[in-house]
């Protein structure tokens, strides 16, 4: 069970936390007299808001929100960043683990930050029309798909947030629910 908890944080993780690139990866050289296409970014988005479709209390402050983000701080935010050739760099700042104890009618969230060096992760991306089809970890046998539309200045990623409980007995998660939300992303200028 904690494999499959493990797997669902690691999604929700990967939606939830992104970062730009390096300008170093901007352009690629000319290798053996060959002329290579420059790789340029097309498109960067920052984050702005994480609305709920439901309001919830995950700060127990005894007052229910729809934005993600005055329930659960410290969370970081980030940006996806889309260059020419169909690559691009999305960040996992961590997993956040949400914990509901029937009991006590109380959450507890807990943010695990990742190491630096596995802050950023590379992703395959397509457009079609206003879509933008992400794929994370492409190259291995668990690739991960959202697709973000686009209206105007806005990229607007659906998910879901899982949400678990602990059996203390058994020292277990198990999963309790799921809470829809949307990853709202500003269009960012391309130098």
């Amino acid at each position: 069970m904690k494999t499959t908890m493990k797997f669902y944080l690691s999604i929700f993780a990967l939606g939830l936390f992104f970062v730009a690139c390096d300008k170093s990866d901007d352009t690629e050289d000319k290798t053996d007299g060959e002329d290579i296409e420059e790789v340029t970014i097309v498109e960067i988005w920052k984050s702005t808001a994480s609305i709920m479709e439901e309001a919830s209390d995950f700060n127990n402050d005894g007052t229910k929100n729809t934005d993600f983000n005055k329930e659960v701080e410290g969370v970081p935010q980030g940006t996806i960043t889309l260059k020419s050739d169909g690559t691009g760099t999305a960040s996992s700042f961590g997993a956040l683990y949400i914990i509901y104890s029937e009991e006590e009618d109380t959450y507890e969230t807990i943010y695990e930050p990742v190491e630096e060096s596995e802050s950023e992760v590379a992703i395959v991306w397509t457009k079609d029309g206003d879509k933008r089809i992400l794929k994370y970890d492409a190259d291995t046998d668990q690739p991960y798909t959202q697709t973000g539309v686009v209206s105007g200045e806005t990229l607007e990623i659906l998910n879901v947030l899982p949400i678990f409980t602990h059996n203390i007995e058994e020292d277990i998660y198990l999963f309790y629910e799921e809470i829809n939300i949307a990853w709202l992303y500003g269009k960012e200028d391309v130098e």
